[in-house]
């Protein structure tokens, strides 16, 4: 969320490709998932510490991809898709941390649901 300094805490919509429509058609919950949308391929979540298992990043990224196609593109999804992804195991750079991951795809089934 980006908050400008006088704003009070009022966020304010980011320039990012599709955002002003996507506050008004999704609402404010769908924006709190855009700055993670935004950020780029294997740079998405943090990966996880030392010796712990994480999902693949080319998968997440993938779903991400699809998130940021239906908010910008009106492509169609389902939370049922979101939902029901299975990521491979993977360790090290190659990995994001799964509870991170997890959260924030609770969140954008949340938003869907919404919408559905």
């Amino acid at each position: 969320m980006v908050v400008h300094p006088r704003s009070r805490g009022v966020p304010r919509v980011p320039r990012y490709s599709g955002s002003s429509s996507l506050l008004s058609v999704f609402g404010y919950g769908a924006l709190t998932l855009y700055g993670r949308l935004s950020r780029p391929a294997g740079a998405k979540f943090a990966s996880p510490g030392g010796r712990q298992p994480g999902y693949a990043k080319s998968e997440v990224d993938h779903l991400c991809d699809r998130l940021v196609e239906f908010f910008d593109k009106q492509v169609p999804i389902k939370s049922s898709e979101i939902r029901s992804a299975v990521f491979s195991p993977a360790r090290g750079q190659g990995a994001y941390a799964e509870g991170p991951v997890d959260a924030f795809f609770a969140r954008a089934v949340e938003v869907l649901l919404g919408v559905e």
